[in-house]
């Protein structure tokens, strides 16, 4: 891994978004893992993907999806696609290693559509900050031991800029109760080894993940490791959780395999035509959140962050296999006051403000001649293609009403300006 070092800055770009939507509420959700038993057990599931804070489920009016636990444990995945092939509307098309495309209600996306309107959560933080996104980035994220998984399929949340176009995927890592201590060891064919443990208490724990896979195609396997820490604590009537991810990946990439019925050649199959092809990168994430109670049913939740990624890769699926670096480092915070309504007729509002400072940087360059045709070799030459630094400073307001118009009704509105 190649260490970087982060320059200075210059003020970047804003944007705006405007949400609103009328929605008649459904009387119960099916979830990927299950079909709830009755109404009562729907009522009881709690999402946090739509809100940023626990609500249940069924009064919220937007299409959401939800494996816990129990589902997530059960597939035992060590790809992401695997697990979310649960999830109506959602395909992660699965690529060598760790790397796949995504599309919720879409087309399988590519480039920056594939990250740009489909947005990577981790406890309800960003995985990336806007404009720094990756395509494959929910690699980044503790997906083989996490809580919860959910998916917000289109647009309608006023709490996620326009990168939450196509939809929001939130990995949950942090247990609201329990949590069984456990030492696991998996193992399989070509060379595919994993070790998972978890240790915790009432106050906090730790969560581990290593995993090692030699690959079925030549020079495509990976190393990686993932940690998440968390810890609980209270003073007088606030909430304190505190909480941190490290992911460290190194992973030898296969190229595209050509030729009509290739794959039907076990030979072909299992052949690498880029054995150069690499994708190293590095990715850590820490986190606060205060949950202060104001009223009987009004919370302030304020929850600041800290993030880091580095990432070296050579772009075999470019004219030139060019080697492209790039990293951020940046800080932010999360803010809302929500007041939850009860009763018939409730009305239930929220208000916040976010923020974020990025520092960044991309470097894009080939050693060696590009083969194909006159254009290309003209167009994509040796050496240096890219090379800049950026500061980004991103600030949004945000505003959300939902009134319980009646029992099966329930209007909502949003509006965010960042």
């Amino acid at each position: 891994m190649r260490s970087k070092s982060v320059s200075n800055f210059l003020l970047n770009f804003a944007c705006a978004t405007l949400v609103i939507g009328v929605g008649v509420q459904p009387t119960g959700l099916a979830f990927a893992d299950a079909e709830p038993a009755d109404a009562e057990q729907a009522m009881e599931t709690v999402v946090s993907v739509a809100t940023r804070q626990e609500a249940a489920a069924a009064d919220i009016a937007q299409s959401i999806s939800q494996l816990d636990r129990e589902s997530i444990a059960f597939v035992g995945q060590a790809h992401i696609q695997e697990v979310l092939l649960r999830i109506p509307g959602a395909n992660m098309h699965r690529g060598n290693g760790q790397e796949y495309l995504p599309a919720i209600r879409s087309p399988v996306l590519t480039g920056a559509g594939g990250c740009g309107a489909v947005l990577m959560l981790e406890n309800n933080i960003p995985l990336r900050p806007a404009g720094f996104c990756n395509i494959n980035e929910l690699f980044e994220a503790h997906t083989e031991q996490a809580e919860k998984i959910e998916v917000l399929r289109g647009p309608g949340s006023a709490f996620y800029g326009s990168n939450a176009l196509h939809g929001v995927v939130n990995v949950l890592t942090v247990p609201t109760g329990d949590v069984p201590n456990f030492l696991g060891l998996d193992a399989g064919p070509h060379d595919y080894a994993r070790t998972r443990m978890a240790l915790s208490s009432q106050r906090g724990g730790i969560k581990l993940t290593a995993a090692h896979d030699g690959g079925y195609r030549d020079e495509s396997g990976y190393d990686q490791q993932k940690i998440t820490a968390w810890r609980h604590t209270s003073f007088a009537d606030y909430d304190l959780e505190l909480g941190m991810t490290l992911v460290n990946l190194e992973q030898e990439t296969a190229g595209f395999i050509e030729g009509l019925d290739a794959y039907k050649d076990p030979a072909i199959a299992e052949s690498n035509p880029n054995p150069e092809a690499f994708r190293d990168a590095v990715a850590a994430r820490a986190w606060s959140r205060f949950s202060i109670p104001v009223g009987e049913d009004t919370r302030l939740l304020i929850t600041p962050y800290v993030r880091y990624s580095d990432m070296d890769f050579l772009q075999h699926f470019l004219p030139g296999d060019p080697l492209e670096e790039n990293g951020q480092s940046s800080m932010g915070v999360q803010s809302g006051y929500y007041v939850t309504g009860a009763g018939a007729a409730a009305v239930s509002w929220s208000v916040g403000l976010d923020a974020e400072y990025t520092s960044g940087y991309l470097k894009q360059g080939q050693e060696f001649p590009t083969q194909g045709s006159e254009f290309l070799q003209e167009t994509v030459p040796v050496g240096k293609h890219y090379d800049y630094d950026v500061d980004a400073l991103m600030a949004a307001g945000f505003a959300s009403l939902d009134w319980r118009a009646s029992e099966d009704l329930t209007v909502s509105a949003g509006m965010r300006y960042e």
